[in-house]
């Protein structure tokens, strides 16, 4: 094998998915993952996005509705605003699980560029922090009576 050949082996295919990466490696992930274009339509999700929601890859339904009513507004304006200014995005939230509970995630993502420079979008990842924040209220609650 040459070296243009093993170049063009380890380029990413269309998809945004490596060539070399083993078949089904994004839906092995055990978090989140997704993929929006330059305009900030999301082109991918991996399986688990769709079995920590509860959402059909079918359906026509968004992030912000699995997205808390109170946060909505705000994650949506967060993301928007990274994806045009081209910069990396943190963003806490609740996200509706597939039971229909709310669990707080953060979503952190960074802008994506083909070689040439033009910017090919997002790629970004949505973490479950729930439990960190259960306890950070709960150490709040409890200083605040001392």
């Amino acid at each position: 094998m040459t070296d243009t050949e093993r170049s063009e082996e380890s380029r990413p295919a269309a998809t945004g998915v490596p060539a070399f990466a083993p078949q089904g490696w994004a839906d092995a992930a055990p978090t989140i993952l997704w993929i929006t274009d330059p305009t900030g339509y999301c082109t991918y999700l991996n399986q688990t996005w769709y079995t920590t929601t509860g959402q059909s890859p079918s359906a026509a339904e968004g992030w912000l509705d699995a997205t808390h009513p109170d946060d909505a507004e705000a994650a949506g304006v967060a993301f928007i605003e990274a994806n045009a200014a081209r910069v990396p995005l943190r963003c806490e939230y609740r996200l509706r699980q597939a039971d229909g509970r709310y669990r707080w995630c953060v979503a952190v993502a960074n802008p994506h560029w083909a070689a040439d420079g033009t910017y090919l979008g997002m790629v970004g990842t949505v973490f479950d922090i729930d439990a960190a924040k259960q306890t950070q209220d709960a150490l709040v609650t409890s200083e605040a009576r001392f």
